[in-house]
């Protein structure tokens, strides 16, 4: 009885804390700013106040996800920081699995960008998405492989990297009138 009461109150404060995590609107439309934010994780979470980090988990069939309004990360494993153990200060989040995933529709009238990879680095402060391992970013028909990839979200701007040896950057760039 005890360990049920125990998961029930770390359950409590889980969520308590994920209320918290509002500030996740630098890469979400003006609109999405308003939209709840939404973590999923089908086997559980840590939350370490002192040290501002929280960890959620999922498996292959059920990923772990991070959601507001456009903006969705998912990993088998998701850990979030943020700035002075405060939870509504979130500097960076990480997702990790094979594959880690990210998509966001950066303006109304822009298509959606996704980005997979073995592990994805959202930091808020540099407005950065590292994607590292088998790295993919897309956006419309137009693809960029790699095995890293930095895409600066602010300026639209992408860099990559081959991890030497017979690995490539490869892009495939689709005239717009054909997509």
């Amino acid at each position: 009885m005890e360990y049920r009461k125990t998961r029930i109150s770390f359950i409590n404060r889980v969520w308590f804390y994920l209320a918290l995590l509002f500030p996740l609107t630098a890469l979400a439309l003006p609109e999405d700013k308003d939209q709840e934010v939404v973590v999923v994780a089908s086997r559980g979470g840590e939350v370490s106040l002192d040290e501002g980090i929280t960890i959620f988990r999922g498996t292959v069939e059920q990923p772990a996800s991070i959601t507001q309004g456009t903006m969705e990360i998912t990993g088998l494993e998701i850990t979030i920081r943020a700035d002075d153990g405060d939870l509504s200060k979130i500097s960076k989040i990480t997702a990790a699995g094979k594959p880690a995933s990210f998509q966001q529709q950066p303006k109304i009238d822009q298509s959606v960008v996704y980005a997979r990879g073995e592990t994805i680095v959202y930091d808020d402060s540099s407005q950065l998405i590292t994607i590292n391992g088998d790295a993919e970013l897309t956006q419309d028909r137009n693809i960029l492989t790699g095995h890293l990839i930095e895409y600066e979200i602010e300026n639209k701007k992408a860099r990559a990297e081959s991890s030497g040896g017979s690995d490539r950057v490869n892009m495939s760039i689709t005239p717009k009138n054909d997509q």
